[in-house]
């Protein structure tokens, strides 16, 4: 009898232990339910224009001995359609400002000629960058000053603005054999961001070597060259 209730105590003791060492269920907290959101979508932005349309134009400038020489002029040609661009013949280098260094950044758009053209811009948080169709000549016909958002009609000189250079050998074929081709505007080997305003901006091409044809500026969002050697101008 007395043996029986030793284990019967033994069993309730080693119940009553496994029982204790269960571990305690701890309520789960549920998350808390968040309002759906739809998903933001943003295109690239790309703005088109022909160079062959400036909204303002210097295209000539009279030298010391009362001499007129053109700078930029109009031009066009058929490729599937007629398409116009902005050419810099190849004129005497001689000009009212006789002392300029083109390379030096002191003389950054001090030289004659210069176009205008105007475009508008949806947003003012991202950087932008631009490209130009051009055409060059040769080793001194390579390269052309850029303004953004100087004076409505173009200025020279720093008083007019942040002067930066496009200036590559993208196009090559021979020393003075080179095709269309876009060039982008790079600085320390990288694309350039560029802030604009939303809505109305401008942007300039200035001279800086003579020869180039150009046809057209892209103002981008996207980082990258674009694909086709001709975009339909919007």
């Amino acid at each position: 009898m007395m043996r029986a209730v030793i284990a019967l105590v033994v069993v309730l003791v080693v119940v009553a232990g496994i029982v204790m060492l269960q571990p305690k269920e701890v309520p789960v907290q549920q998350p808390a339910t968040l309002p759906q959101q739809d998903a933001v979508i943003v295109r690239p932005e790309t703005h088109v224009i022909d160079c062959g349309k400036p909204d303002y134009l210097e295209d000539k400038f009279t030298d010391k001995d009362g001499v007129t020489h053109t700078v930029f002029e109009i031009g066009s040609s058929t490729e599937g359609e007629k398409i116009t661009f902005l050419r810099s013949p190849k004129w005497i280098n001689k000009c009212n400002l006789d002392d300029i260094k083109k390379d030096e950044p002191s003389s950054a758009g001090k030289l004659a000629g210069l176009a205008v053209y105007s475009f508008n811009v949806e947003r003012d948080d991202v950087p932008y960058y631009i490209f130009v169709s051009a055409k060059w000549t040769d080793t001194c016909g390579n390269s052309v000053w850029i303004l953004v958002n100087g004076p409505e009609k173009g200025g020279h000189g720093p008083d007019a603005g942040k002067y930066e250079y496009i200036k590559d050998q993208l196009g090559y074929v021979s020393e003075k054999d080179y095709k269309l081709a876009w060039h982008p505007l790079i600085k320390e080997g990288k694309p350039l961001p560029v802030k604009l305003n939303k809505g109305l901006n401008r942007i300039e091409l200035h001279t800086r070597q003579d020869g180039p044809r150009f046809d057209q500026i892209v103002i981008t969002t996207e980082a990258n060259a674009p694909a086709m050697p001709r975009l339909k101008a919007r």
